[in-house]
C-alpha cells in the first residue's frame, strides 16, 4: 500500500526491468535537500533491474552541497568529467585514447581512476 502512495515521490519505485542507456548519476555528500542515499538507492536499483550491459555509475562529490562544487576550477573539473563521460559513452573517445591523454590533477603521470 505504501508503494502506491510513495511512488509519486520516490522515483526508484517506478524503475522497471528495461534496457537502460549509460547513466552517470551525480550526488553530493553534504546536500541538505536530497540525501546522497537516495541517489545511491536509485543507482543500485537501476543496476539490478537493467537488462543492458551499459554502465550505470554513481559519482559522489564529498564536499559539495545541493548546488554542486564551489570555486571556478572545481566546477571546470566537474564539467570536464561530464564531457569525458559523454565522449567515452558515445564512442568519440576509446578507452585506450582516454588513458593515453589523462593526467593526475597536479598534471603529472597518467590517471586511470576517472572512468575505470
Amino acid at each position: 500500500m505504501c508503494v502506491r502512495r510513495c511512488s509519486g515521490v520516490s522515483r526508484r519505485h517506478l524503475i522497471t526491468a528495461l534496457s537502460y542507456p549509460p547513466i552517470l548519476a551525480q550526488t553530493s555528500l553534504n546536500d541538505t535537500r536530497v540525501l546522497f542515499t537516495e541517489a545511491a538507492k536509485w543507482v543500485a536499483r537501476l543496476q539490478d533491474l537493467s537488462t543492458s550491459d551499459n554502465l550505470i555509475l554513481l559519482k559522489t562529490e564529498m564536499s559539495a552541497g545541493h548546488g554542486g562544487v564551489s570555486g571556478r576550477y572545481k566546477q571546470w573539473e566537474e564539467v570536464a568529467f561530464e564531457i569525458a563521460w559523454i565522449l567515452q559513452q558515445t564512442g568519440a573517445v576509446t578507452r585506450s585514447e582516454w588513458e593515453r591523454t589523462s593526467y593526475n590533477r597536479d598534471g603529472s603521470g597518467d590517471s586511470r581512476q576517472l572512468l575505470t
